[in-house]
């Protein structure tokens, strides 16, 4: 008998059921070991398991109700039953958790596997190429069969040999991972490519990708581009997000605002929360559409619910913006809950700025943290009327005494905040900070870097490495360019591509950071390149 590592598991052993459920440990104490248990292969009791989450989920315990959807989802001590599992997802979103909307949508998927799974067998043994690919799909996610990937690579070799795409792209997968299979670049590349020939709008993604990020392959953009057209066209996501992106900025594409926010928004309704996001910022920014503060913060709330936690910070901007200080509240707090310090920080803001004249009093007596929130309440427009200006002049007042304000002085003279440009005094005000902050070093050379920028652009369109990686930080930073994350990616992959040591390290460690097994194979690619095999 294994050794059982859980503590409630064992009070169960030894006294049953009913004890562990009657157990006086927190609910998120028995939540985690149980969560745990489920998830641990190695843990054979998840009946009782699964009793303590059901138990947590009828007291509405928000992360147990979210488990409660995953057992029945996977069918875990229980018959799947996918209607409960969505019953539960629901449940858990209304109780606030996040992220849950991509599970809803794979319940769908899952039932509609599982109800035709007689003809999807009868399809095999009939010698149909999709059917061998659907069971594949069935075993590798235990639909109705139990999960087995060495059955379900069987049934992608199956389905490949004739050219089923799903397979084919399925198989590639496992040998760009080597999972199940001996891990084989090569192999997984021409694979990706026949199913994405084949129609596979997953298979036109990844290989948009591989073209665009130089990632195992040689970099092209007209091929990336072809690749992302043809998985807009199948309304992929992730693709029509990127499609966006490239609108946006002008960045494998010429730059259209309308083409941008059509992308964007079929990429939003299809529950892409990055796309979410950013038409999110751009009702607040006003710039690419019409400032529309209602807007915003319905996208924000969206991908808030998709789970891109930093959201709820700028919801709660956005709140305030139109005067619902409880609202923004509400929202800065749930960011904090996430882990994110600004929603700690502006929960701070909103509690100690209820009266704006009382906080310019204490300004005007010394208070050096008032002098610094009325910054940020001008910056903000929080409880004022926006004024970066006056924003200015009282963290600069801040700066005179305090060590955090010179930092956030540097940054409004980086920015442009109520004052010009001046890399020369954002540097000045870094150094008060502390003499080792890595700000000193970008923006020393900031001013050379903003006169050199035809420059670079010219050398990089001559194939120059080092002109890409000047470009990259200019764009990373800001300098001289407005920043741009999208066109600062782009710039340090072509820069890598062609060779250049440190942007292959920063590739390496931007797929390394991504932490799944795709993003892996990538972050390996560029440590090789790096390391010259």
């Amino acid at each position: 008998m294994k050794r059982i590592k859980l503590t409630v598991l064992l009070c169960v052993a030894m006294f049953g059921a009913g004890q562990i459920l009657a157990s006086n440990s927190d609910n998120a104490s028995q939540y985690a070991e149980a969560y745990k248990a489920i998830c641990d292969s190695t843990i054979k009791n998840d009946k009782v398991a699964v009793a303590v989450l059901s138990d947590l989920a009828d007291k509405d315990y928000p992360q147990a109700v979210a488990a409660m959807g995953l057992v029945y989802r996977d069918g875990i001590s229980v018959p799947p039953d996918y209607d409960k599992a969505k019953a539960y997802y629901n449940k858990a979103i209304n109780l606030g958790v996040t992220g849950l909307d991509c599970y809803l949508r794979d319940c769908d998927k899952r039932k509609a596997y599982a109800t035709r799974i007689n003809q999807i067998r009868q399809g095999v043994k009939n010698g149909d190429a999709k059917a061998c690919g659907d069971l594949g799909w069935c075993y590798a996610n235990g639909v109705v069969v139990y999960f087995d990937n060495e059955r379900a690579v069987e049934c992608f070799k199956l389905g490949a040999e004739k050219n089923d795409p799903q397979s084919m792209y399925e198989l590639g997968i496992r040998y760009f991972i080597g999972y199940g299979v001996e891990q084989d670049i090569n192999k997984a590349v021409k694979l990706m490519e026949k199913a994405a020939k084949g129609g596979n709008a997953d298979a036109q993604y990844q290989m948009a990708l591989m073209n665009d990020e130089a990632t195992p392959i040689a970099k092209n953009d007209a091929v990336a581009v072809a690749w992302y057209d043809k998985a807009m066209a199948q309304n992929h996501a992730d693709a029509l997000y990127n499609g966006g992106l490239q609108y946006l900025n002008g960045s494998l594409r010429t730059a259209n605002k309308a083409k941008a926010m059509e992308c964007l928004l079929k990429s939003s309704n299809l529950g892409n929360a990055n796309a979410a996001y950013l038409i999110g910022t751009l009702y607040c920014q006003g710039k690419v559409v019409s400032a529309d503060f209602q807007k915003a913060l319905k996208y924000f709330q969206l991908a808030y619910f998709r789970g891109y936690d930093l959201a709820a910070v700028e919801a709660g901007k956005v709140c305030m913006l139109i005067n619902n200080k409880a609202k923004a509240k509400e929202w800065f707090d749930k960011a904090a809950k996430q882990g994110i310090n600004q929603g700690e920080y502006y929960s701070y803001v909103i509690n100690n700025t209820t009266d704006i004249k009382a906080l310019e009093k204490k300004s005007k007596d010394g208070d050096v943290e008032a002098t610094k929130l009325l910054a940020v309440c001008y910056h903000e427009g929080f409880g004022v009327k926006k004024d970066d200006k006056k924003a200015f002049n009282y963290m600069k007042k801040a700066a005179d005494e305090n060590r955090d304000a010179c930092y956030q002085l540097a940054q409004y003279y980086v920015n442009g905040i109520g004052v010009k440009k001046d890399y020369k005094k954002a540097v000045e005000y870094f150094k008060k900070y502390d003499n080792l902050c890595a700000e000193i070093a970008i923006y020393s050379n900031a001013k050379t870097h903003q006169e050199q920028l035809s420059a670079y652009r010219k050398a990089a369109a001559g194939g120059n490495a080092e002109a890409y990686f000047m470009l990259y930080l200019c764009y990373e930073n800001g300098c001289g360019v407005e920043a741009n994350e999208h066109m600062a990616h782009q710039m340090l992959v072509n820069s890598a591509s062609l060779g250049h040591e440190m942007a292959q390290r920063k590739v390496a460690a931007y797929w390394s950071a991504k932490n799944d097994s795709f993003s892996a194979v990538k972050a390996d690619y560029w440590n090789a390149k790096y390391q010259g095999k």
